[in-house]
């Protein structure tokens, strides 16, 4: 990795904390984007038979506080943004959505491996999301509903769950 390629990250997460993705058009003149997703948070949990939980991973500090990280774990950020994709699909309300393609193919993947990677395997993990935008107009943060789920890894089963109303 040269020193250009270390610059580019460098302001890619820069802009990525102003809620300006690398690639935003931002002086188009065109006022239709008015929020802009700051952070994704998510935390798998696996499920033992016997009930015991273990945390698989959990970046939710990165919702609890204002600033990121400089510093990302690259599968981690991995992660985050194919289980974030897949569930923006699984949003959309399709009645029988194609398991077999991108992003949910990744999805399943992910969980799968969570699964197993236990000793002994997880009978479930238990999948948290939560988005974070802030709007461009006065830099506020918007609070994002929580989404819950659940994989069933023996059945390869997804159990979306209804979160608890906001408090």
């Amino acid at each position: 990795v040269g020193p250009l390629a270390s610059a580019q990250l460098v302001a890619s997460q820069a802009l990525a904390e102003l809620a300006w993705p690398a690639g935003l058009s931002v002086f188009t003149g065109q006022g239709d984007k008015i929020l802009a997703r700051v952070a994704t948070c998510v935390r798998l949990v696996g499920i033992r038979r016997d009930g015991a939980e273990e945390s698989i991973l959990d970046n939710f500090a990165a919702c609890r506080h204002e600033g990121g990280a400089w510093r990302k774990d690259p599968f981690q950020t991995y992660v985050v943004r194919e289980l974030d994709r897949a569930l923006d699909e699984l949003g959309r309300g399709v009645a029988a959505p194609d398991l077999n393609r991108y992003p949910l193919n990744q999805f399943f993947a992910i969980l799968d491996q969570a699964c197993y990677r236990g000793r002994p395997h997880y009978a479930a993990i238990a999948v948290t999301v939560q988005r974070q935008t802030r709007r461009f107009a006065d830099g506020a943060t918007v609070p994002d509903a929580i989404e819950l789920g659940i994989h069933h890894c023996s059945e390869r089963w997804w159990q979306a769950v209804e979160a608890p109303p906001a408090r």
